[in-house]
């Protein structure tokens, strides 16, 4: 399962402002936070001095791990895995209000869906699956 990204789903006009925003706003206050937070800590005389940065680290990951739970699947997954009425229902969700004769959303679903019909890959042929296979079997 994937999950989309804001910047995939997002309406192309503010599509680099959302790709290059995070970048500069997340770059300089978190480092500062960290470093303050260990300077803090370096006063600690316990173990708890490296222990609780690591910590703070770990909750922070937990939040994130988290919120990815609530984020819609990828609709360009779901087509691509043939999963087409639910990438039709997130695109609806995301361009539509939840109205899936939305013409944006239909549009964004033709896109899409043409998009992945394009990039079929063949399979490998089995010849070569046996030789890779074998080649690496034969790695030391």
């Amino acid at each position: 399962m994937r999950r989309a990204s804001c910047v995939l789903v997002s309406p192309p006009l503010p599509r680099p402002a959302l790709f290059d925003l995070p970048k500069p706003a997340s770059l300089t206050p978190h480092p500062l936070r960290a470093q303050w937070l260990d300077y803090g800590c370096s006063y600690i005389e316990s173990d708890l001095s490296w222990r609780f940065p690591l910590l703070m680290q770990s909750v922070i990951g937990v939040v994130l791990a988290i919120g990815t739970l609530f984020l819609p699947e990828s609709p360009r997954w779901l087509l691509d895995t043939d999963q087409d009425e639910e990438g039709m229902g997130v695109l609806a969700d995301l361009h539509g209000d939840g109205d899936p004769e939305d013409e944006r959303a239909q549009e964004e679903y033709r896109e899409i869906k043409e998009g992945v019909l394009a990039e079929v890959r063949p399979p490998l042929p089995p010849l070569a699956l046996g030789l890779s296979l074998r080649a690496l079997a034969h790695r030391r």
